[in-house]
């Protein structure tokens, strides 16, 4: 008797495997990385926006709550206002400078920290 005929199930040798779906699988994992990098981005952004618009928040949120179900109409004008402040921090040039300062920050203390190691 020969030898018995390879398994359809078995998986080729691994010289004789494509390499896409290690690349494949890399490629997901620095999407993955990068999207959280951006979330994470967005959420600080949206930290600071709303620490400076503190005051326009709370008055928006004052009017809403006296207003009940008229909000949309009576607190238009504190919802503009709230909706301005928040959106000069959070337009894409805010989003885009902050990054930049990050991106230095981070390098700044990659530096720093090769110095003392």
């Amino acid at each position: 008797t020969g030898p018995a005929p390879a398994s359809p199930s078995r998986s080729p040798p691994a010289s004789r495997r494509p390499p896409w779906p290690r690349d494949m699988a890399d490629a997901r994992e620095r999407l993955q990385w990068s999207q959280r990098a951006k979330y994470e981005l967005q959420k600080e952004v949206a930290q600071i926006a709303r620490k400076r618009c503190d005051g326009k928040i709370r008055e928006f949120a004052d009017c809403a709550s006296a207003s009940g179900l008229m909000v949309v109409f009576r607190c238009r004008e504190q919802n503009n206002q709230m909706n301005a402040c928040l959106g000069q921090y959070t337009n894409d040039e805010a989003v885009e400078t902050y990054k930049l300062k990050r991106e230095r920050e981070l390098a700044a203390a990659a530096r720093a920290s090769e110095q003392v190691g």
